[in-house]
């Protein structure tokens, strides 16, 4: 518990710094150590299966998830306490990270294991508007994204003070009863990431 206050105590302290440059470029930008994270994780476990048509698509929000400092709870932080290894450095990061939104725009570039496709919010905002409800957004989704499983909202990168470690938060809808939000882990290893912890903390 006084581990998990001191790691509250860490990420209040990040609010000022984070709020100061909200809107310059450089904190905005997507690293290329970022795409390679983003890469692993997405190709080792969210390639759907291809549909009977053949059909494979990766849909994924068009930019990142807002974590914010002060909506994170106690048991947010004890959560992340469980992580392996989780430091004080990944926490802060990962919090000053996420205190604003991201384009992923740059993962337009990336190679992923199945075709990708990103998705703002003016065009789930019309599909949702259009529906009856969310069982007929989740069908009027997959209509306009054949041969995706659901689609990925992702946080920012947080890392170690090593930069060998890396964070990231996942929401995964997939339904109006389906869906869930899970922490990643991966670590650098002999130059390549790799998924080394999973920490469900909510499911549909």
């Amino acid at each position: 518990m006084l581990r998990a206050r001191a790691l509250v105590g860490l990420m209040l302290a990040t609010v000022a710094l984070a709020c100061s440059s909200e809107g310059s470029d450089a904190d905005r930008a997507t690293t290329a150590t970022d795409l390679d994270v983003y890469r692993t994780l997405i190709d080792s476990l969210f390639i759907p299966e291809p549909n009977a048509d053949g059909e494979q698509r990766i849909v994924i929000r068009d930019s990142t998830d807002i974590h914010r400092v002060l909506d994170m709870t106690s048991d947010v932080i004890e959560q992340f306490r469980a992580l392996p290894e989780m430091d004080e450095a990944m926490v802060q990061s990962f919090a000053s990270r996420n205190n604003l939104s991201r384009s992923l725009a740059e993962l337009k570039g990336v190679s992923f294991g199945a075709p990708m496709e990103l998705v703002g919010a003016r065009t789930l905002d019309s599909l949702q508007k259009a529906a009856a409800g969310p069982d007929e957004y989740w069908v009027a989704v997959a209509d306009r994204y054949p041969g995706s499983n659901g689609m990925l909202s992702l946080s920012s990168v947080g890392y170690n003070e090593a930069g060998d470690r890396a964070l990231v938060a996942v929401k995964y809808g997939c339904g109006a009863m389906c869906g869930g939000s899970t922490n990643y882990l991966l670590e650098l290893i002999d130059g390549a990431w790799q998924v080394i912890a999973i920490q469900e903390t909510s499911i549909a």
